[in-house]
């Protein structure tokens, strides 16, 4: 089940990070994931992310925590982690908002 997850979240994270990476980082990543070291590819990746202020859907925000913590990296990737929870928060909020047609501001 790990190296389901290791492979699925490596390439998704390369599918939402692609335009985002230079010519050197997208080979890289690609002869990392090629090579079938998909832990690499998305330490990689998330670095990438980080560097290029990227934000992820909640749902990968959710696996790559998922994965942090079932790789007992959580205490490398605090900071990040703490960053996509925040990036969540607000993310459900404004959802909540567009749904319901209030605004955070006018609690």
């Amino acid at each position: 089940m790990t190296l389901i997850m290791n492979k699925q979240l490596a390439w998704e994270l390369a599918d939402q990070l692609g335009a985002d990476m230079s010519d050197e980082e997208r080979t890289a990543v690609f002869v990392t994931l090629g090579s079938g070291d998909h832990t690499a590819a998305i330490h990689r990746l998330i670095n990438i992310a980080t560097k290029c202020r990227h934000s992820l859907p909640i749902g990968t925000a959710k696996r790559f925590h998922a994965w942090a913590h079932a790789h007992h990296l959580q205490d490398r990737y605090a900071q990040i982690l703490a960053r996509i929870e925040a990036a969540c928060i607000t993310e459900a909020g404004l959802m909540h908002e567009a749904r319901d047609g209030v605004r955070a501001t006018d609690l």
